[in-house]
């Protein structure tokens, strides 16, 4: 009901998600905070400088004294989490990380949390990062979170290791060009039939 009243009466479109009902409703409160702010100028500056020095205490308190050292990514870990997350000591060994994310939902290195925790760790963040030259495909590079390579032991690797660093790789295509690449070849043959069975 809230929510429909900050829409202005309007109905809520069927297929919106909770995602588009949190972007509408926060488009709605940034508004009404810019008008408050040019309502009364002198009380949203003392409101916001307070919120500054109050930012800087929690970032002080978790991340120490120097501005200069802190980083976004020290604030919350990015878990890869494997299906089986969930089992009680295999998930946590077959699992990757949590690994330093930075990022928000609003910026291009998407990482997002769910509720009001900025410092929680990321519930979604996009897993495959992919550029293609467009006057020249084959050109295309990529980069994945998680080792996808017929390696279910091996949650990061390589692949995992340029994704969180902003690295890409080559998108190879050509089966000369992948086996010139491959550090190792995965062979598999049918089962043998056992003599031993009728």
């Amino acid at each position: 009901a809230a929510l429909h009243r900050i829409l202005g009466g309007r109905p809520l479109p069927a297929a919106a998600t909770a995602i588009s009902a949190l972007d509408i409703f926060s488009a709605r409160a940034g508004s009404w905070a810019l008008a408050r702010i040019s309502a009364d100028q002198a009380r949203a500056r003392s409101e916001l400088s307070a919120a500054l020095r109050s930012a800087a205490r929690t970032l002080a308190d978790r991340l120490g004294p120097e501005p200069a050292a802190w980083r976004w990514g020290r604030c919350r870990g990015l878990t890869l989490a494997h299906a089986f997350a969930d089992v009680p000591l295999l998930g946590k060994w077959l699992s990757a990380g949590p690994f330093p994310a930075g990022g928000s939902a609003d910026a291009i290195n998407q990482s997002g949390v769910l509720g009001l925790d900025p410092f929680a760790p990321p519930s979604a963040a996009p897993a495959l990062r992919l550029v293609v030259e467009l006057s020249d495909p084959p050109r295309a590079q990529f980069a994945l979170a998680g080792e996808q390579a017929g390696e279910p032991l091996r949650p990061a690797g390589p692949m995992t290791d340029a994704w969180f660093n902003g690295r890409l790789l080559p998108l190879l295509r050509d089966r000369a060009e992948i086996e010139r690449a491959g550090s190792r070849r995965l062979v598999l043959e049918p089962p043998r039939a056992d003599p031993s069975v009728d």
